[in-house]
């Protein structure tokens, strides 16, 4: 973000010829779950605390739903892809204790 936005970089990728993910990994930095999978852990965890207040939001249940449809086949992609574990389940306890750490785990 860094280079698109203060340097006019619109990708790394034609710069490095590598992705930035790529980079990351090979100085020992890892993501603990992909970008996009993360982004939408945390909305649901976010809408999970709003239903916890207010029950009857019917159209944020709905949203809800359509969220962790999302995250299901994220999760299918990523286990067949081999980014996540084969074990690894959306649990939402869970969940909100990964999106409570910091996204990047330095190795």
């Amino acid at each position: 973000m860094i280079l698109r936005d203060q340097y006019g970089v619109p990708l790394a990728k034609a710069i490095t010829g590598q992705k930035i993910e790529e980079i990351l990994e090979r100085h020992g930095v890892r993501m603990v779950v992909p970008e996009d999978l993360y982004n939408l852990l945390r909305r649901a965890v976010n809408l999970r605390k709003h239903l916890a207040v207010h029950p009857k939001d019917t159209h944020s249940k709905k949203g809800l739903i359509e969220i962790e449809s999302k995250i299901h086949r994220l999760i299918k992609y990523y286990k067949r892809v081999g980014k996540l574990p084969p074990d690894w389940t959306y649990d939402p306890e869970r969940v909100s204790v990964i999106v409570s750490q910091p996204l990047y785990r330095f190795e």
